[in-house]
């Protein structure tokens, strides 16, 4: 939270427990050199306007290496081309809004160092 990331995910992990990991503060952050977000099943991320990454509006994103899960998560957001029937939902966000959240991951990094900064600057006060 607030880009703390919880450290025990490693272990958590590591005891064959699948771990669903929510990056929307986070992301960018590190545990041990390895970014946070890589470490579960899948990771979660809102792009809320106070998230670290916005889409001017509501949205968000799942994501994982594992190509089953990609599959079923592709599956259920594409309700309307499906021919066999499965509780599905519209969880789509639009075109110019993905395009703004790509610009904003291009400077990733300065987000991440100006919340630093304003933590440090918190600390001294």
């Amino acid at each position: 939270m607030f880009g703390y990331p919880a450290k025990d995910t490693q272990k958590i992990v590591s005891l064959g427990i699948p771990v669903i990991e929510d990056t929307a503060q986070s992301i960018g952050a590190k545990i041990d050199g390895k970014l946070v977000g890589s470490f579960g099943k899948i990771n979660v991320l809102s792009f809320y306007a106070t998230k670290m990454i916005t889409t001017f509006g509501e949205g968000g994103a799942v994501l994982t290496n594992d190509k089953n899960l990609y599959k079923k998560i592709k599956s259920l957001k594409s309700y309307d081309k499906n021919v066999e029937f499965e509780l599905r939902y519209n969880y789509k966000i639009t075109e110019v809004q993905s395009a703004m959240g790509m610009i904003q991951l291009k400077y990733l990094a300065k987000f991440v160092e100006k919340r630093k900064k304003f933590l440090r600057y918190t600390k001294k006060n």
